[in-house]
């Protein structure tokens, strides 16, 4: 009974020890995760030695390996002298006295270091020196994870406001352009018939498409397009002699209605200035316009006896127009997100067009193109 016991106890002891091993091992592999990401991610090395060296107080077998081989690489890493690590390649020498370990990872000056020492060591020889000899760590925990908080927070700020690439699309109104006067002459009678074109911008809508590029965080490149749309309304007068009374000409008037589009390509150089979540930018550059509409090609006069009265006519053909001009303005963006925001938008747009019919009966219609614009859309960053 008394064998039976002791057996029993013994059982259970093993137990308890095997399972606080194992749950020492998870927790040094946490340790181990924290440090490969305080050093290939956050590029700091005291912080990672501070984890893998708590891991190697809490690890057995493979994994105290692991962690031994991490904790010599970071100080060797940092510029340390071998006599500060090299316990820690002969201990994980010991855990595995057939030397199988390979540190292919580590990079070669590592490899060549750990290589002597191997060569060097022999299975049986005197313990690991006292921790007391170890490399003591630079800064306490605490203060290591104050400084690895610090320089974290500043790389994810720049990370999310350092996007290289953007792309927006957007939606406007233009304002109403000014009236646009022209009046010519021509032969008629022995007389001249006086022709007078007043022509209206109506307001006008945008859709834009652009890209970019951010060369740094207050400096940037944007390219795009905007397919805009004006009404076009137009009053024509004629003053026309009569054919039998000297010096009575007769009055006539007549409208037309057409739709002026332009297909606009800017050139941005942005500027801008970051406000956490808010962005305040400045853009100006060239602009590329491509126009066309339908102009009055000629007019003809319906003059029919007893000649008291007079009529006229409007024939019309398209013409196409391509001019430089400049675009400027400003945006504010906000962003949910480092890769969404919506905007608002205030869009200069200057240029300006003859449009002369090929008939040249008529005089080329002058207009002002593009205009001031305000809309709003969104932003993708990545």
């Amino acid at each position: 009974m008394k064998k039976k016991l002791i057996i029993s106890f013994l059982f259970i002891t093993a137990c308890v020890m095997f399972l606080a091993a194992a749950t020492n091992n998870q927790k040094a592999l946490e340790l181990i995760k924290k440090g490969n990401e305080s050093y290939r991610v956050h590029k700091n090395p005291s912080q990672a030695f501070l984890y893998f060296k708590q891991a190697v107080d809490l690890a057995s077998g493979r994994i105290k390996v692991d962690a031994l081989l991490k904790t010599a690489y970071m100080s060797h890493w940092q510029g340390n002298k071998i006599p500060i690590y090299q316990n820690f390649i002969k201990e994980a020498l010991k855990i595995d006295p057939e030397k199988k370990i390979e540190p292919t990872e580590y990079r070669s000056s590592f490899r060549q270091i750990f290589n002597d020492i191997k060569n060097r060591e022999n299975i049986i020889k005197k313990p690991a020196a006292p921790k007391a000899i170890l490399a003591p760590p630079r800064l306490s925990i605490k203060k290591a994870a104050e400084k690895n908080t610090k320089k974290q927070i500043p790389q994810k700020a720049i990370t999310a406001k350092q996007s290289k690439y953007f792309m927006k699309i957007s939606y406007a109104m233009g304002m109403a352009g000014s009236d646009q006067n022209q009046s010519w002459s021509e032969a008629l009678y022995g007389e001249n018939s006086d022709y007078s074109i007043t022509s209206k911008m109506g307001n006008s809508q945008n859709f834009n498409l652009g890209c970019g590029y951010n060369i740094s965080r207050a400096i940037g490149i944007g390219l795009g397009a905007i397919i805009q749309s004006n009404d076009l309304d137009a009053t024509v007068n004629a003053s026309v002699p009569s054919p039998w009374v000297f010096d009575s000409p007769r009055s006539a008037s007549t409208t037309y209605a057409t739709t002026l589009k332009s297909n606009i390509f800017y050139l941005d150089f942005i500027y801008k200035l970051i406000f956490s979540k808010l962005n305040l930018n400045f853009f100006a550059g060239p602009a590329y316009f491509n126009s066309s509409t339908e102009v009055i090609n000629a007019i003809e006069i319906q003059d029919v006896f007893p000649n008291d009265t007079v009529t006229i006519s409007l024939a019309t053909e398209k013409v196409k127009k391509n001019s430089l001009g400049f675009s400027g303005g400003l945006a504010l963006n906000f962003f949910f997100s480092s890769h969404l925001g919506v905007f608002v938008e205030g869009r200069y747009l200057s240029g300006s067009g003859t449009f002369t019919p090929t008939t040249q009966t008529v005089p080329g219609i002058k207009l002002t193109l593009g205009g001031m614009n305000v809309g709003a859309g969104l932003i993708f960053q990545f």
